[in-house]
């Protein structure tokens, strides 16, 4: 008699189709995904992403040092002493509070002087290096400074607002 070995073959070939990895198989109907795997598939992203973002930050950071320093540093000497001014950043009472705030001292006889700067004018409208780079880079063009009286009182924001208008001389 010959024996039928059909079933085992059978059954062999039923095993090699089974699912290996049942958790995989079981994401597709529905069933939730362990944490474990999700944050495996998305740190990396998630690093990523934040790598770049605090690259990014850094960058922008950079840039405003560097900035800083060109402007401030590298030519505000020579635009203190050819437009005759100062600058500083004392702290005042406004208000009640104490306040820092960017002021200018004009030179006696030099050009920020003569066009309508006063001593202790708080500019309002530039940073302290918004307002060097203007100087450097818009000579012989017509700009506008926004600045109230210094000094204590008043809150800063309560002040009247005087608006210059001037021309940047070319550099001589």
């Amino acid at each position: 008699m010959i024996e039928h070995t059909g079933t085992k073959r059978h059954h062999k070939h039923n095993h090699r189709h089974a699912h290996k990895h049942p958790h995989k198989h079981s994401h597709k109907h529905g069933h939730k995904t362990d944490w474990r795997e999700l944050f495996s598939r998305y740190f990396f992203g998630l690093c990523v992403f934040v790598g770049v973002l605090a690259l990014g930050l850094s960058i922008l950071v950079g840039w405003g040092v560097y900035q800083a320093h060109l402007y401030q540093s590298v030519h505000g000497p020579d635009l203190e002493k050819e437009l005759g001014f100062t600058t500083g950043s004392p702290w005042v009472k406004a208000g009640g509070e104490d306040v820092e705030v960017f002021v200018i001292q004009p030179v006696a006889g030099g050009y920020m002087g003569k066009i309508g700067f006063q001593d202790g004018d708080i500019i309002t409208s530039h940073s302290i290096t918004a307002f060097y780079k203007m100087l450097y880079t818009q000579r012989g063009e017509l700009v506008s400074v926004d600045l109230v009286d210094g000094g204590d009182g008043r809150p800063i924001e309560q002040r009247e607002i005087r608006t210059l208008r001037f021309h940047i001389p070319v550099k001589r």
